[in-house]
Formats: C-alpha cells, sequence, structure tokens
C-alpha cells in the first residue's frame, strides 16, 4: 500500500522560509542550501562569491580583481 501526501505549500515551523508547489515545479524562499546549482542565477544574491572556482574566462566581464592565473 502507498501513501501520498498532497499539499501547495510548506512553511518552516519557525517561518524562515517557504516551499510552493506549481504545476512547472518548486519555488522554494527563505534560506536555500544546496551541494550543486545548475541554471542561470537571477534576482539580487548577496555574498562573497570567495569559493567559485572553474569559471570560464569568456563568462567574466568588468574588472577582475586580484586575478591569479596559475597556468597559459
Amino acid at each position: 500500500m502507498t501513501s501520498e501526501i498532497r499539499a501547495n505549500k510548506q512553511t518552516n515551523r519557525a517561518g524562515l522560509g517557504t516551499v510552493t508547489y506549481t504545476d512547472t515545479g518548486i519555488v522554494v524562499s527563505g534560506i536555500v542550501t544546496a551541494t550543486t546549482f545548475v541554471g542561470n542565477l537571477t534576482g539580487n544574491p548577496t555574498g562573497s562569491g570567495a569559493n567559485l572556482t572553474n569559471l570560464p574566462a569568456g563568462q567574466l566581464t568588468g574588472t577582475v580583481a586580484d586575478a591569479r592565473i596559475s597556468t597559459l
């Protein structure tokens, strides 16, 4: 026997985030932690980006401070 729970929205018990289910996927708001990300980043992201690695040079625009090139 299988069980099923259907919901339109889940809210964190502390009120810090929600998951809303739509016909095309989910919408997550609040604090989100992920080990990988695939897709375009939109909106107003914050953070230092200090741990970003393996960025293609063709994708960099503007001024890149402290760029360290190990091989050419």
